[in-house]
């Protein structure tokens, strides 16, 4: 009797197992099923492609496979006209400016608040002279980095400060001391110093353009890339007059005009527009101004210059 039992509490038993392998079976099929093979897309301009680490080996094979084709022109009009200064900088001179710079843009958080714009103040010294591969360069550097206080935040009822780093100590521009090339640096920022015042004289106008041609490009999403196949023509084309010979704060200054033209696939828009006043003589940043527009976005003001005093 107790075998029967037994054989019975067995046969349950195997009868539960087997459906609760059942429904573990049925639970994965539903939530997990099989991956499918790779489909090529029915967009002629699209490829997604299964899951693939990039580097620049495959990037590469990838874009000849693909005949993805990118090129970069850049030209400038300069070029025809000489020097009419050479970089006259002594060691251990400082120039101080003031510069208004508007800030970035972010998306909106009520917890949140950005300044329009940020001020502050950066000195250039003029920390050095040497030799490097028989060339001669000065060293231009911030005389220490610049912090700001950008705006707020709101965490938990408590405010703190966002604080942004405008200008490193560790930006260091080097300056061929014949003919006046810079090397190092950020010079999409503002900067004492642009090769291009070292060839200023009175009325001149020059050009500097970078045209960029592409048929498509590569898009990576959690380690999935696609292939975007488009024709895209980009130009970006500067133009720089020299409209006057201004007095600020007691320099002679050139005043040099910049008006920015950008173009996608032949649609155009000039919205930037750029003022500088460069002192004549030492070839220098005196003040600065960017337009968007009409509006004053950034503004540079040099407040004080300094020597070195040797005894």
């Amino acid at each position: 009797m107790s075998s029967a039992k037994s054989i019975k509490k067995y046969s349950i038993g195997i009868f539960v197992f087997l459906m609760l392998v059942v429904m573990l079976y049925a639970f994965v099929f539903q939530n997990f099923p099989a991956e499918k093979p790779h489909q090529p897309s029915t967009n002629n301009n699209s490829t997604d492609n299964s899951s693939l680490i990039l580097t620049e080996e495959n990037i590469k094979e990838i874009k000849e496979r693909e005949n993805i084709t990118f090129s970069s022109i850049k030209t400038s009009t300069l070029e025809n006209y000489p020097l009419t200064s050479k970089p006259n900088f002594k060691i251990g001179e400082k120039c101080t400016y003031n510069i208004k710079y508007p800030s970035a843009p972010m998306p909106y958080d009520p917890n949140v608040i950005i300044n329009d714009y940020i001020y502050f103040n950066v000195t250039f010294e003029v920390k050095d002279r040497k030799k490097i591969n028989k060339t001669d360069w000065y060293l231009i550097s911030p005389d220490g980095t610049v912090q700001v206080i950008a705006g707020y935040i709101n965490i938990n009822g408590v405010v703190h400060p966002i604080r942004r780093t405008m200008i490193s100590s560790e930006e260091i521009e080097y300056i061929n001391t014949e003919n006046g090339e810079i090397v190092g640096g950020e010079l999409d920022r503002f900067s004492i110093y642009y090769p291009w015042m070292l060839k200023l004289s009175k009325d001149l106008k020059w050009t500097e353009k970078i045209e960029e041609n592409s048929t498509g490009n590569i898009g990576d999403i959690n380690g999935k890339y696609t292939v975007v196949k488009k024709n895209l023509n980009q130009i970006r084309e500067e133009t720089y007059e020299v409209k006057d010979i201004e007095k600020i704060n007691g320099r002679n200054c050139f005043k040099v005009e910049s008006r920015l033209k950008s173009c996608t696939n032949q649609k155009c828009s000039v919205n930037y527009k750029k003022l500088f006043w460069i002192d004549i003589e030492k070839r220098i940043t005196v003040k600065f101004q960017l337009w968007y527009e009409n509006l004053n976005t950034m503004n540079v003001d040099l407040v004080r210059y300094k020597q070195r005093v040797i005894k």
